[in-house]
């Protein structure tokens, strides 16, 4: 609603002006924040933060707006109950969190974008969209003083919140969320707690899920995928968030080999809290975290999206240099010690598909009696 205009410009003309510039302009929610952003040459850089501001401080809400763009969004729900796995990944969150906000699908849930009205919208704006929730991040040549003249006059940087919002971090109770859905594979997620941001362990963490999965040399491609077949996707994955998280792996394989794509994983889980990893694993995981953080931030977004997050996360940029650092000074010992926290008895499971609820039952089985051996 924020890009269907102000109350002296209608969504065409927003678009017409950002167009003369030349400018990429869009938006993007995540479960913790959302990011309006443009990209642009230097030249109609000033000019494009100027328009962003205006639509960001005076957003009309109009009805009709509201209600066109309900319907563009019903759809995009639609779509996004149409992708099984899109939808078991908030399921897994699910299976550890229960009814958490932090569950909820950015896109929310339908029962609110169907009661959604100005008045609503409005006061969620005015709620949130303030001076204290602002963090504006630039990555490019321009002079940060010329960029605080233009903004320095719009509302959107005085204006403070009237609430003291305190949100406390979900509960772990882990349980089993299945769904039948007619699709021709079946999508597991196998989910516990994480750790938050803010943890050392963060680093090693995230070696882990390179170890794990997300390399072709990694333990659960080479003996999943290429060594039996079972799957054609599959990845770990950690989310982050300031006083929570959650270690995921994920595979879609076919309804006869379920259970002993469960039990790979589960095995791989125990070994890696029981053994040492050796030392090849070990460098191949820093030299793709490293490389990652480098070619992630070599585009002047990608370079944007790490400035913010850093200063989000952490209250200060942190130095590249000072994360490669971090990253080379993961050990084995390391490896083993996080496993052991994140591959403990709080795993839940989410199962998506065809006979879901019936093969996402015999999984839990499976689990529980792994979680007692």
């Amino acid at each position: 609603m924020i890009f269907q205009g102000t109350e002296e410009k209608d969504a065409k003309s927003l678009a017409l002006e950002f167009d003369k510039l030349g400018t990429e302009a869009n938006a993007f929610t995540e479960r913790d924040n959302t990011c309006f952003y443009v990209k642009v040459l230097k030249k109609y850089a000033l000019a494009a933060i100027d328009l962003l501001a205006q639509m960001l401080s005076y957003p009309a809400f109009r009805e009709k707006d509201v209600e066109k763009e309900k319907r563009i969004v019903i759809e995009e729900y639609k779509s996004y109950m149409d992708n099984p796995e899109q939808r078991v990944h908030d399921m897994g969150l699910k299976a550890i969190w229960g009814d958490h906000p932090l569950t909820y699908s950015p896109l929310g849930r339908i029962e609110d974008l169907i009661e959604a009205n100005p008045d609503r919208l409005r006061s969620f704006w005015m709620e949130n969209y303030t001076s204290d929730n602002l963090l504006i991040t630039i990555a490019g040549d321009i002079d940060e003083r010329d960029v605080e003249n233009v903004i320095s006059q719009y509302p959107l940087t005085k204006r403070k919140s009237n609430t003291n919002k305190s949100f406390s971090p979900p509960d772990v109770d882990p349980e089993l969320v299945c769904e039948d859905d007619d699709t021709e594979v079946t999508h597991i997620v196998l989910v516990g707690p994480g750790i938050s941001y803010s943890e050392p362990y963060l680093y090693p963490a995230s070696a882990l899920t390179v170890i794990l999965s997300n390399s072709m040399g990694a333990r659960l491609f080479q003996k999943i995928r290429e060594e039996r077949g079972l799957a054609y996707s599959l990845y770990s994955y950690l989310l982050t968030f300031k006083d929570t998280g959650a270690f995921a792996s994920y595979v879609g394989t076919g309804s006869d080999s379920n259970e002993e794509v469960l039990r790979i994983i589960l095995d791989e889980y125990k070994a890696l809290c029981n053994e040492a990893i050796t030392d090849d694993e070990l460098e191949r995981a820093k030299a793709h975290l490293s490389s990652g953080l480098i070619l992630g931030t070599e585009g002047t977004f990608g370079r944007m999206e790490y400035l913010a997050k850093s200063f989000y996360s952490y209250g200060r940029v942190i130095p590249i240099e000072e994360m490669l650092a971090k990253i080379q000074e993961i050990t084995s010992k390391d490896i083993k010690e996080v496993s052991c926290r994140l591959f403990n008895n709080e795993l839940g499971i989410a199962v998506l598909g065809r006979d879901g609820r019936k093969i996402g039952e015999r999984l839990w089985r499976v689990l529980k009696s792994y979680l007692k051996s």
